[in-house]
């Protein structure tokens, strides 16, 4: 399965030493499985009350995305584990992922994406709060971990949450296909430093990451807005706006991912 990505930084003399790999998607013998549901348009909301979205903002500065696509909705959702199409309902601060390097810390900083699920399209069943773990950019920090990224370097670096809640606010519809996040033990396992924060912990919920194309908004107009991928390398093949993807609309992609199964 073609699922890992590299992010590779433009900003000048800043190099991060973590490279995380999408979780492998796993098959598991017996595990819960859900009927799909058609696309439903009863909490749409109308063209004058769609949230705004900033797609620049959502990803990391200064960054791209290398990976290979898969050609449609359908090859996708059958490489993931999840897939579901819900709303925002906030942002949350993210673990910090670090590597350490002649005493100092390369950091990959993440938030989390909180979407209340209203039609579940996997092959695991969702909960029904699904919690996305979004990369939103790296700093630097002393062996202490004190921040020495300078803060006129920060906008070139990350996206604080609030940015991030303020690009795809609280109430945006989105498409979430995803793999189940790595374990903060299998990331120390690998020998990286993890900080978990405490705001907004929530261990009881599934922590997933979506694919390069598994994480698509509704813009104000009603088109797609991608989180991760930009959106001409996410839409391609058979993906509804393959060839005009500025004018891809968000119920175009419903529809297909309800024609699935």
């Amino acid at each position: 399965m073609n699922k890992h990505l590299t992010d590779r930084p433009a900003h000048r003399g800043v190099h991060p030493r973590v490279v995380l790999a999408v979780v492998a998607c796993l098959t598991l013998t017996g595990c819960a499985t859900t009927t799909p549901q058609a696309p439903t348009t009863a909490s749409a909301p109308s063209a004058g009350n769609r949230p705004a979205v900033d797609a620049a903002m959502l990803r990391p500065p200064g960054t791209t995305v290398d990976f290979q696509p898969y050609p449609s909705v359908a090859a996708a959702v059958d490489a993931s584990t999840y897939a579901v199409t819900g709303t925002i309902t906030r942002w949350l601060p993210g673990r910090t992922v670090a590597a350490e390097d002649d005493g100092a810390l390369d950091r990959s900083l993440f938030a989390v994406l909180e979407v209340s699920v209203t039609s579940d399209h996997g092959q695991t069943a969702a909960p029904q709060t699904l919690e996305v773990e979004v990369r939103r950019g790296q700093d630097t920090a002393d062996s202490e971990g004190r921040q020495t990224t300078d803060e006129d370097e920060r906008g070139f670096m990350y996206r604080t949450v609030d940015e991030l809640q303020a690009a795809a606010p609280p109430g945006t519809r989105v498409v979430v296909i995803a793999t189940a996040a790595p374990s903060t033990k299998q990331l120390e396992g690998e020998g990286n430093l993890v900080d978990v924060p405490t705001e907004g912990a929530r261990p009881d919920v599934t922590l997933v990451r979506p694919l390069p194309q598994g994480l698509l908004l509704e813009a104000a107009d009603g088109t797609l807005v991608s989180g991760v991928g930009e959106l001409p390398d996410v839409l391609v093949g058979d993906w509804p706006g393959a060839q005009d993807p500025t004018h891809a609309t968000f119920d175009a992609l419903l529809a297909a991912l309800g024609a699935h199964h």
